[in-house]
């Protein structure tokens, strides 16, 4: 039995890897090449590492860890110089494009387009069309019976215009 543990132990040597995912703190984030710098507990530095596994820019999601929190990183085969992030402790914000989709999340809101027309400028217009509406109720003169309630008109008026857009900007970024 001594030989054979002997054989068992030269060969777990023989075949051992260094591990193929660490924890490292992120010390820089690069959004525009989607990459970060990141140092492991052994007090190494690493550059360059991949927030994604895949390096096009097509229909991807990329979730940008914050600075000084903690990530999981894999190798990429066995190649020291070629990593990527696979998992993260907190996000600082996430962005993706699909096709002619992009969309953006972080602490201060959200921006969505599709092409070059933007969410937050269609729901602007439906606000400022609304408004307008409400501007031209307010002309209407009535000969006989009730006029219409000039007063209400432009509180709805106020609610849409002035209200409700200073709640879409707390959630949409301009």
């Amino acid at each position: 039995m001594g030989k054979d543990k002997d054989l068992q132990n030269a060969f777990r040597h023989l075949t051992h890897k260094e591990p193929q995912t660490f924890i490292a703190t992120v010390t820089k984030v690069d959004k525009e090449k989607k990459t970060i710098e990141i140092i492991d507990t052994d007090g190494f530095d690493f550059d360059d590492v991949r927030l994604t596994s895949v390096i096009d820019d097509t229909n991807k999601v990329v979730q940008f860890p914050k600075e000084e929190t903690s990530v999981l990183v894999s190798r990429i085969g066995d190649d020291d110089n070629t990593l990527f992030v696979s998992a993260i402790s907190e996000v600082e914000s996430i962005e993706g494009t699909i096709e002619d989709t992009h969309f953006h999340i972080d602490k201060d809101g959200y921006i969505f387009e599709k092409g070059d027309v933007r969410l937050k400028d269609i729901i602007n217009e439906i606000q400022n069309q609304i408004g307008s509406l409400c501007d031209e109720v307010n002309k209407i003169v009535v000969s006989i019976g009730v006029t219409p309630n000039v007063a209400a008109i432009t509180q709805i008026k106020t609610a849409v215009t002035d209200t409700l857009n200073t709640e879409l900007d707390k959630i949409l970024k301009p």
